[in-house]
């Protein structure tokens, strides 16, 4: 089975948006985006992955930063060539 790049959305019960990228078989890059519940907005994203992931991330998507916006990313990654995926067990129980 070939493998494509893809990327699956779980929102939290705080309403913090996570978006797990997977560019190759056994890499996950987290987006995280932070929910503030007094202002009612998302205050920013974190990163989450190993540094080794990341270089590797950057290394096949140069320009990741300069084609993915902060409020567009599930429009600006499926322009990249992600598709999106149903979250998997792991993913669900290792995000809560």
């Amino acid at each position: 089975m070939e493998f494509k790049p893809n990327y699956s959305k779980i929102v939290k019960e705080n309403k913090d948006i996570v978006f797990n990228v997977h560019h190759y078989r056994d890499s996950t890059i987290s987006f995280i985006y932070t929910y503030n519940s007094i202002s009612n907005t998302y205050m920013g994203v974190m990163v989450d992955c190993f540094v080794d992931t990341m270089r590797g991330f950057l290394r096949a998507y140069p320009d990741f930063f300069e084609n993915i916006s902060e409020y567009e990313f599930e429009e600006d990654i499926k322009k990249l060539g992600f598709v999106e995926v149903a979250p998997s067990e792991v993913e669900l129980l290792v995000t809560r």
